[in-house]
C-alpha cells in the first residue's frame, strides 16, 4: 500500500509544529513552576522575618537570637549571618529585621538566580536598647 504525498506532507507538518510548540510549552511550564516557587519563598521569608522581629522586640540586644529565630522559622540552619540584618531605626523604639536570599531558578534561560528580600519592623517591648547587626 502506497501513501499519498498529502499524507506524508501532513505528517511532516505535524512534526514541525510539535518541534516548534514543545519547547515553548516547556518554557511556559518552567516559568509557572519557578513563579510558584518564588511566591512560596517570599511568603516563607516574610513570615521568618516577622518571627525574628517579634523575638527582637522582646530581646533587642540578642542579635544571635534574632538570627536563630529567623533560621528556625525557615527551617534552614544554613542562613549566613550576612543574610539577616538587624537595624535600629531612628528613635530607638523599634527594630527592623531584613533577610535577603538568592533563589536558584529552574528555568534554563536567564541569570539562574533571583534575590528576594523580606523586611519586618516592630515596636520594642523591652527596656533594653536595640543592638544592630555587626
Amino acid at each position: 500500500m502506497m501513501r499519498s504525498s498529502t499524507q506524508e506532507t501532513q505528517r511532516g507538518a505535524v512534526l514541525v509544529e510539535a518541534a516548534i510548540l514543545l519547547p515553548l510549552l516547556l518554557m511556559i511550564l518552567f516559568v509557572v513552576f519557578d513563579g510558584g516557587r518564588l511566591v512560596f519563598a517570599k511568603i516563607e521569608m516574610t513570615e521568618a522575618v516577622q518571627e525574628g522581629s517579634l523575638w527582637g522586640a522582646y530581646q533587642p540586644s540578642d542579635y544571635a537570637g534574632v538570627r536563630t529565630r529567623v533560621a528556625e522559622s525557615l527551617n534552614n540552619p544554613d542562613i549566613f549571618p550576612g543574610d539577616v540584618v538587624v537595624e535600629c531605626p531612628p528613635g530607638g523604639d523599634s527594630i527592623r529585621v531584613t533577610l535577603s536570599r538568592d533563589i536558584d531558578l529552574l528555568t534554563p534561560i536567564g541569570s539562574g538566580a533571583v534575590t528576594l528580600t523580606a523586611t519586618a519592623e516592630g515596636d520594642l517591648f523591652s527596656d533594653d536598647p536595640c543592638v544592630p547587626s555587626p
